[in-house]
């Protein structure tokens, strides 16, 4: 009984962890707000326990700050925390494609194809939201196909933060066909090793959305 207990439990952090997640994503909780604590356990049917634990991970993971009593913020990110994140992300996925090109087999490659083209899809159904997720996903299999854990950790961190970024800026998505095209481009090259060539095109893709936003 107690283990069953411990699932049902962290369904519920989950939950709340993904409810609020979402709705700074989607600009339902905007930069800066305050979070309404009492309001949104009552809104996603939760108790302050799970509600507390899942404000701790997403404190930790940048999209909320607490101020000693002062309540649980959506965290403000400054231009300059925006384009260091830019920074890092450019030389750790050009270092992920690199290793990705000497260590990926047919299992990942269909992988990526297929986010590719379900980011294809998406675009074609003008479905943003799936947009971002596949625009996501393949950035993450990017450093998962590097083989170093390390580095797939420290993407993580910088994926995440980017996600945030792009939710502040709507227009982002405007061009989401650039993108898609050097997702393929970038496939293409892997497909053939050419490390250095998809790391080229993965750089240009990357200052791309970095002048698109500033």
């Amino acid at each position: 009984m107690s283990g069953s207990k411990l699932i049902e439990h962290q369904n519920l952090r989950d939950k709340i962890y993904l409810y609020i997640k979402e709705a700074i994503l989607n600009h339902d909780l905007r930069e800066g707000e305050r979070i309404n604590l009492d309001a949104v356990a009552s809104e996603a049917g939760v108790s302050k326990t799970p509600l507390r634990e899942a404000m701790v991970r997403l404190e930790r993971e940048g999209f909320v700050v607490s101020v000693p009593r002062g309540g649980t913020f959506v965290r403000e990110i400054s231009e300059k925390e925006m384009r260091e994140t830019y920074e890092i992300r450019e030389a750790l996925e050009a270092l992920a494609v690199r290793l990705a090109a000497k260590r990926l087999d047919r299992e990942k490659l269909d992988e990526l194809a297929e986010t590719c083209r379900s980011f294809e899809r998406a675009l074609l159904e003008k479905d943003i939201r799936l947009c971002h997720q596949n625009d996501l996903r393949f950035h993450r299999l990017l450093a998962e196909a590097s083989g170093n854990e390390r580095l797939t950790v420290m993407m993580e961190t910088v994926h995440r933060h980017f996600s945030i970024l792009i939710s502040r800026n709507p227009e982002y998505w405007s061009r989401a066909d650039t993108s898609l095209r050097d997702h393929f481009a970038i496939l293409e090259a892997l497909s053939k090793g050419d490390g250095d060539g998809a790391a080229q095109i993965l750089g240009e893709h990357i200052k791309r959305g970095k002048e698109f936003l500033f």
